[in-house]
């Protein structure tokens, strides 16, 4: 398999943001987020190419099937293309759902944002301790997230969240991330954790909080300059991509039979989740069920994020590399490796393989996972199977340093019980045909 491989850091190589948080980029948290700089940069590189004959941006369109919270799409629209998002996590839809109302706003974000800060310096704090507003979520939800505060915090949010419900839309858009925000910050789960958990660490955290006698006046507060840096974002974001958020949200259906979409796109730029890696909605549990969503669909949308588990047979996957690792876990009678491994790769390349029906270029991050304390080069795989069954043309991969981790390291994984082990470095691997 021919192409380029070298070492470099994507950090330094696109110049076309200041930080991994600059404008809307920094709006939103996630697990395993997009740095702006790793989609800038392929993106960039394939608009280089495909301009070069004059052909109008606007023509273009960017699919990503795996958009978490949907940086590929904050990316294109600064470019003034289009983008088509697919995820299993209905967040990304609330998210950028939001982004087109408040971006489509003819008057002022700044308005928006006075406005919406008005109405929560009028709340009458200290009236609402141990009063429950009435709001459009199911009795289990309701009782879940009283778990997870403690009682008067549970009490201040659950009113943030009827202002959220009863504002206007434009107002609900521009309020939803900061709330998010102060959701989560001020739960009793830990957000360095790979999925919904209480730490003693975050108990100290809140219960310390308390302690402080105008905690509501600093609570409000937070609140507030988190919705004015939202409408800063935003403003700075209109001022830079003034035309329209074109953008088409599928949010995947939890069904295992149901088939998914078929990718539009001229070029695909994405990253699938890796192996097991299921704490994107397990991250998000508290979110969605503010939200609206049930406890049901949540934890069923949670057993198909490796990735999109649906009722596939098992795919042939054309890798030699592939084959090499297979033999290794079946030397061991490692039964459940095997599993993930055939249920991961077939359903990842069904998704990629739908999703680049129409692309000319595939640009893939991944990273070499670890499974049962052996790493699995995905990128390698990847690009043998799309090269030697699909007839595509692997072009380079670039091995990325990561520089920065959110979450905290254990010594050993509570999952294996072997020693943790974190990957280093990511490939961005080019295809194209």
């Amino acid at each position: 398999m021919s192409g380029i491989s070298s070492t470099v850091t994507l950090r330094d190589l696109d110049t076309t943001v200041d930080s991994t948080t600059d404008g809307l980029f920094g709006l939103t948290k996630y697990p395993a987020k997009f740095i702006p700089q790793l989609v800038n940069y392929p993106l960039d590189s394939w608009l280089a190419n495909e301009t070069a004959g004059n052909s109008p941006r606007v023509q273009y369109l960017v699919t990503d099937p795996f958009a978490g919270v949907g940086t590929v799409a904050i990316s294109a629209h600064l470019r003034g293309l289009k983008s088509q998002l697919w995820d299993i996590n209905p967040l990304m839809g609330h998210y950028n759902q939001a982004h087109a109302v408040v971006l489509s706003s003819q008057s002022p974000v700044i308005h928006l944002a006075s406005a919406l800060t008005d109405r929560l310096h009028d709340l009458r704090l200290y009236d609402l301790d141990g009063e429950y507003p009435v709001l459009p979520l199911d009795s289990k939800s309701i009782q879940y997230l009283g778990d997870w505060y403690h009682p008067l915090i549970f009490s201040l949010v659950s009113h943030l969240w009827h202002v959220y419900y009863n504002s206007p839309d434009k107002q609900k858009a521009l309020l939803l991330a900061p709330l998010l925000r102060v959701t989560n910050k001020w739960s009793y789960n830990d957000l360095q954790r790979q999925k919904l958990c209480r730490s003693d660490r975050k108990t100290r955290y809140v219960n310390s909080w308390l302690r402080n006698l105008n905690w509501r006046q600093e609570f409000l507060k937070e609140l507030i300059e988190y919705v004015n840096d939202a409408a800063n974002r935003y403003a700075d974001h209109k001022l830079r991509a003034p035309w329209q958020y074109d953008t088409s949200i599928t949010v995947i259906s939890p069904d295992r039979n149901a088939t998914l979409p078929v990718g539009h796109g001229n070029v695909v730029i994405t990253s699938p989740p890796y192996l097991q890696a299921q704490e994107y909605i397990r991250a998000s549990k508290l979110p969605l069920l503010w939200l609206g969503h049930s406890l049901d669909e949540v934890r069923t949308r949670s057993k198909m994020e490796i990735p999109y588990c649906q009722s596939l047979p098992t795919q042939e996957i054309a890798s030699p590399m592939f084959d090499h690792v297979r033999r290794f876990y079946d030397r061991d009678n490692n039964k459940r490796a095997l599993a993930v491994l055939d249920s991961y790769f077939t359903n990842t390349v069904n998704a990629l393989e739908r999703a680049s029906q129409s692309a000319t270029d595939i640009y893939l991050i991944v990273g070499s996972a670890n499974l049962y304390g052996t790493s699995v080069p995905l990128h390698i795989i990847f690009s043998e199977h799309f090269v030697y069954k699909l007839g595509w043309s692997h072009r380079f991969t670039l091995h990325d340093r990561i520089v920065a981790k959110t979450l905290f390291k254990t010594p050993v994984n509570p999952a294996t019980n072997r020693i943790d082990q974190r990957m280093d470095t990511e490939q961005l691997v080019w295809l194209s045909r």
